[in-house]
């Protein structure tokens, strides 16, 4: 075998191995998860590292000098001996307080992935309609807390047409992981995160910036991260064209190809 060959063969293979663990996580569907009155907790949660003992609690609340904001929420601490209760289980509390915000999160990936149809009936039926995987933003962060899990922190996204360090507008969206891409494991954080932001709002090949800031479940919030460019071309699984980190390769392989056929010597093989 010649040394040419042997490049374009071995170019082509790394190819095939990009291509088979591209964005397969895309094409997975997962019901959303349901927020609580108790911030950072879902309403099926069952599982989850004590709760702070100042955890707050949101919404359809009586105004009260003990009110804060978290995220156009209206919160304050839970009263000693409250039961946090979900439709799966009874949660524990424990007796230390959170006095300290996560991390400010430093996004390292941004990517809109469009609307995919699958086939089929998402229910088994057609009363359900096709399945699909709904257009989103996949973001990836580094993130750290000092007690809670990455499944039990609130995230506000701003989603802008340019740069947007300090936004002074409502957040684009607010939710926690597991919209539908997915949860990650219950345990401190340290490490990188990822997200899925459900995005319908037309974005493909258009500029856009998200921004990005995170609270735990007493409330404590981050400042905001460094805005993060978008990645708004179509590409992945949820789409036809060359998945992430296919191109290099087959650039490499037409120009090994090529040169090889360029100094193969007349009549042979």
């Amino acid at each position: 075998m010649t040394r040419f060959r042997f490049d374009r063969r071995v170019t082509w293979a790394l190819g095939a191995v990009l291509a088979s663990t591209s964005t397969a996580w895309a094409c997975s569907y997962v019901a959303a998860r349901t927020a609580s009155a108790w911030l950072g907790v879902s309403m099926f949660d069952d599982v989850s590292a004590p709760l702070p003992s100042n955890l707050a609690q949101c919404d359809a609340l009586t105004p009260s000098e003990l009110d804060f904001d978290v995220f156009g929420r209206r919160c304050r601490p839970i009263e000693p001996g409250t039961e946090v209760r979900t439709y799966a289980a009874t949660l524990q509390v424990s007796t230390e307080p959170d006095e300290t915000a996560p991390t400010v999160p430093v996004v390292t990936d941004a990517v809109y992935v469009p609307r995919r149809e699958h086939g089929g009936d998402g229910c088994g039926g057609s009363s359900c309609g096709p399945s699909a995987t709904p257009a989103h933003l996949s973001l990836v962060m580094e993130l750290t807390d000092d007690r809670a899990p990455s499944t039990a922190l609130t995230f506000a996204v701003w989603v802008s047409d340019a740069p947007e360090p300090v936004p002074s507008r409502a957040p684009s969206w607010v939710g926690m992981q597991g919209a539908f891409g997915g949860f990650a494991s219950d345990r401190r954080i340290s490490g990188p995160v990822g997200l899925t932001v459900p995005w319908s709002q037309p974005t493909a090949g258009r500029d856009r910036w998200v921004t990005v800031a995170v609270a735990d479940q007493a409330g404590n919030i981050t400042d905001f991260s460094e805005p993060m460019w978008v990645d708004t071309g179509e590409r992945g699984c949820a789409t036809g064209g060359l998945p992430q980190g296919m191109l290099l390769p087959a650039l490499l392989g037409l120009w090994a190809s090529s040169r090889a056929r360029r100094r193969r010597p007349r009549g042979g093989r």
